[in-house]
């Protein structure tokens, strides 16, 4: 019955929420790509389209953008503990980016200044043609779910879900990055692959001596569009249908990942802690993802699904200590890195008003459920949203809440139930400029 109340009042909150919010008009997908001007020298500005220069006569281009987002959080919890409250800055970001036309280079940059790790991208891309592209440098890589596909502002909800939070720590990567193109007859194939450092972002470390752990990580993805291209850049990643598609719409999706040596939770970083082979010298597993995900779109209508499983393998014994007495089990594994399966679904609808609600159910599955040491636990995540659109995603406000349905644990003491239940109610403005 306490469960049952407390989601009462949980989508009675959620009820109340749109009274926080306001109406008007849309606008273009934003993308990191920068969008030639005509062939002039010239200079504008749009909100959520940055500060744009065209020079000689359209042979090369310039961008000044940038992003923040002030938010809201509340966390609740069933047992005896106080809620907490907080208000942060979620982003605070400038992009540079520019492109040569007749050299076939670009370049971008972001810099985030709440986050501890300032520089976020920074990479060089060579076009080989209209439909292939060769980046460089440090950037947000496809080979996880499709919500760490796209830049942050782009979400239809205030945060990414419980599986691209869980199994990803930040999604950007140093390495080399092809993208391409193909079509064959109304379906489209988007085939990428990246091989990286599987350190993470600035990952030759803060100094000399933070140096790179493990080998290489090895990932791509395949995205197929059977029913043909979306409208705008990036509609078959962004999950709001912006363009109210007039025919059905669909995206499926295949990636995954392969880290030699992984040094931290995700595979994402580097240096969270040490693990040793027989003859005490520094060896870690490797460590791979799979995602499958798709995305269907129509008059306003959005549904996507995301499943993802990981796994930790190690040819030789891997031991906490250089002197090799104590060798780690499968489960002890699963307390460095999360190990298991999830799932996320999510339903979106954007009304012509620009007013859209979601709802999004996620599912996590330890490898080893019954192991409290283990990073993953199991938890059944329920999540409403609502958010008002003034030009798409340049300036929006949003909020969601969500009932986390954690797992029980029993206290050895007194044999009584412990409920890890808890509430997350998070709102966030946000503007691109």
């Amino acid at each position: 019955m306490n469960k049952i109340k407390h989601k009462i009042v949980f989508l009675a909150l959620i009820g109340l929420l749109p009274t926080l919010l306001f109406a008007q008009d849309i606008d273009d997908d934003q993308t990191n790509d920068v969008d030639l001007l005509e062939n002039t020298n010239t200079s504008n500005f749009e909100l959520g389209n940055g500060l744009n220069l065209n020079m000689n006569e359209g042979d090369y281009s310039f961008k000044i953008s940038g992003m923040l987002r002030p938010s809201y959080g509340y966390e609740g919890f069933d047992r005896d503990t106080s809620a907490n409250n907080y208000l942060y800055v979620g982003a605070a970001r400038i992009n540079l980016e520019g492109k040569a036309v007749k050299e076939k280079v670009s370049f971008f940059i972001e810099a985030d200044f709440v986050n501890s790790f300032t520089l976020y991208e920074a990479f060089v891309a060579f076009h080989i043609n209209e439909k292939m592209k060769l980046s460089v440098g440090q950037k947000l890589t496809f080979t996880n779910d499709r919500a760490y596909s796209i830049n942050e502002s782009q979400l239809s909800m205030v945060n990414r879900s419980p599986l691209s939070n869980s199994f990803t720590t930040d999604g950007r990567e140093f390495g080399i990055f092809y993208e391409s193109s193909f079509q064959i007859g109304n379906v489209i194939l988007n085939p990428l692959v990246a091989i990286t450092s599987g350190d993470g972002m600035n990952s030759f470390g803060d100094n000399s001596i933070d140096v790179d752990k493990g080998g290489l990580k090895y990932g791509g993805r395949l995205e197929i569009l059977p029913l043909g291209a979306f409208s705008g850049k990036e509609g078959h990643r962004h999950v709001v249908d912006f363009y109210r598609e007039e025919k059905l719409k669909l995206a499926i999706n295949g990636s995954f990942s392969y880290n030699v040596g992984a040094s931290e939770k995700t595979g994402d970083g580097h240096g969270d802690f040490q693990l040793f082979d027989e003859n005490g010298k520094e060896k870690f597993p490797n460590y791979g993802k799979f995602y499958i995900d798709l995305l269907l779109k129509y008059k306003g209508i959005s549904f996507s699904a995301d499943f993802v499983n990981s796994f930790a393998y190690s040819k030789k014994d891997i031991y906490s200590s250089p002197q090799a007495v104590i060798r780690f089990t499968g489960e002890e594994v699963s307390s460095k890195y999360v190990l298991g399966t999830a799932f996320n679904a999510q339903a979106d609808y954007l009304f012509s008003n620009q007013w859209g609600i979601n709802i999004r159910y996620t599912t996590l599955m330890p490898e080893y459920e019954n192991y409290d040491q283990s990073i993953l636990q199991k938890e059944d995540w329920y999540t409403l949203g609502v958010g008002k659109y003034f030009k798409g995603d340049a300036l929006k406000i949003q909020a969601m809440g969500s009932f986390i349905d954690g797992k029980d644990s029993t206290n050895p003491t007194d044999l009584s139930t412990v409920t890890n239940d808890r509430y997350e109610v998070h709102v966030v403005a946000q503007i691109i400029f």
